[in-house]
Protein backbone atom coordinates (compact mmCIF):
# COMPACT_ATOMS: atom_id res chain seq x y z
CA UNK A 1 0.00 0.00 0.00
CA UNK A 2 1.34 3.42 -0.96
CA UNK A 3 1.52 6.30 1.49
CA UNK A 4 -1.60 8.41 0.96
CA UNK A 5 -0.79 11.98 -0.09
CA UNK A 6 -3.94 13.04 1.77
CA UNK A 7 -2.25 12.01 5.03
CA UNK A 8 0.79 14.14 4.19
CA UNK A 9 -1.47 17.09 3.32
CA UNK A 10 -3.25 16.75 6.67
CA UNK A 11 0.09 16.62 8.51
CA UNK A 12 1.24 19.74 6.65
CA UNK A 13 -1.92 21.65 7.52
CA UNK A 14 -2.02 20.52 11.15
CA UNK A 15 1.58 21.50 11.92
CA UNK A 16 2.13 24.25 9.33
CA UNK A 17 4.86 22.48 7.35
CA UNK A 18 5.71 23.66 3.82
CA UNK A 19 7.33 20.36 2.77
CA UNK A 20 6.70 16.78 3.87
CA UNK A 21 9.01 13.98 2.74
CA UNK A 22 8.05 10.58 4.10
CA UNK A 23 10.06 7.36 3.99
CA UNK A 24 8.41 4.17 5.19
CA UNK A 25 9.03 0.44 5.04
CA UNK A 26 6.77 -2.56 5.28
CA UNK A 27 8.69 -5.79 5.28
CA UNK A 28 11.14 -5.53 2.40
CA UNK A 29 9.11 -2.86 0.60
CA UNK A 30 10.23 0.77 0.75
CA UNK A 31 8.04 3.80 0.14
CA UNK A 32 8.81 7.47 -0.46
CA UNK A 33 6.05 10.06 -0.65
CA UNK A 34 6.30 13.84 -0.79
CA UNK A 35 3.96 16.80 -0.35
CA UNK A 36 4.37 20.54 -0.73
CA UNK A 37 1.81 23.15 0.25
CA UNK A 38 2.37 25.13 -2.98
CA UNK A 39 3.30 24.11 -6.51
CA UNK A 40 6.88 25.26 -5.90
CA UNK A 41 7.09 23.47 -2.52
CA UNK A 42 5.58 20.38 -4.13
CA UNK A 43 8.30 20.36 -6.79
CA UNK A 44 11.05 20.97 -4.21
CA UNK A 45 9.79 18.13 -2.00
CA UNK A 46 9.63 15.81 -5.01
CA UNK A 47 13.22 16.69 -5.96
CA UNK A 48 14.36 15.86 -2.43
CA UNK A 49 12.35 12.64 -2.57
CA UNK A 50 14.16 11.73 -5.79
CA UNK A 51 17.50 12.31 -4.04
CA UNK A 52 16.37 9.93 -1.29
CA UNK A 53 15.41 7.36 -3.93
CA UNK A 54 18.84 7.73 -5.54
CA UNK A 55 20.50 7.24 -2.16
CA UNK A 56 18.43 4.12 -1.60
CA UNK A 57 19.49 2.74 -4.99
CA UNK A 58 16.09 3.02 -6.66
CA UNK A 59 16.09 3.16 -10.47
CA UNK A 60 15.64 6.61 -12.03
CA UNK A 61 12.48 5.34 -13.73
CA UNK A 62 10.79 5.65 -10.31
CA UNK A 63 11.37 9.41 -10.24
CA UNK A 64 8.08 11.13 -10.95
CA UNK A 65 6.95 14.73 -10.95
CA UNK A 66 3.97 15.37 -8.67
CA UNK A 67 0.64 15.53 -10.47
CA UNK A 68 0.18 19.21 -9.57
CA UNK A 69 3.54 20.01 -11.16
CA UNK A 70 2.78 17.90 -14.25
CA UNK A 71 -0.58 19.65 -14.65
CA UNK A 72 1.06 23.06 -14.40
CA UNK A 73 3.79 22.09 -16.87
CA UNK A 74 1.14 20.84 -19.31
CA UNK A 75 -0.82 24.10 -18.98
CA UNK A 76 2.35 26.17 -19.55
CA UNK A 77 3.03 24.24 -22.77
CA UNK A 78 -0.55 24.83 -23.93
CA UNK A 79 -0.27 28.56 -23.23
CA UNK A 80 3.11 28.76 -24.99
CA UNK A 81 1.57 27.10 -28.05
CA UNK A 82 -1.32 29.56 -28.00
CA UNK A 83 1.09 32.49 -27.70
CA UNK A 84 3.19 31.17 -30.57
CA UNK A 85 0.06 30.85 -32.68
CA UNK A 86 -0.99 34.42 -31.88
CA UNK A 87 2.50 35.74 -32.61
CA UNK A 88 2.56 33.90 -35.92
CA UNK A 89 -0.86 35.25 -36.79
CA UNK A 90 -0.30 38.89 -35.78
CA UNK A 91 3.48 39.44 -35.83
CA UNK A 92 3.74 39.88 -39.63
CA UNK A 93 1.27 42.76 -39.41
CA UNK A 94 3.22 44.34 -36.56
CA UNK A 95 6.59 43.84 -38.27
CA UNK A 96 5.58 45.93 -41.30
CA UNK A 97 4.53 48.98 -39.30
CA UNK A 98 6.71 51.44 -37.43
CA UNK A 99 7.09 51.34 -33.65
CA UNK A 100 4.72 54.29 -33.21
CA UNK A 101 2.12 52.57 -35.39
CA UNK A 102 2.38 49.43 -33.27
CA UNK A 103 1.96 51.43 -30.10
CA UNK A 104 -1.17 53.12 -31.38
CA UNK A 105 -2.47 49.80 -32.66
CA UNK A 106 -1.90 48.02 -29.35
CA UNK A 107 -3.07 50.73 -26.95
CA UNK A 108 -6.69 51.76 -26.63
CA UNK A 109 -7.45 55.09 -28.22
CA UNK A 110 -9.26 57.61 -26.17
Amino acid sequence: MNIPIKALRELSKKYGYDHIICFATKGKMQYVATYGNTIQACDEAAQFGDKMKDGLGWPESLHAAPSRVRSLQKRVKELEAQLESLLTQYAPDLGESSASDRESTLTPSG
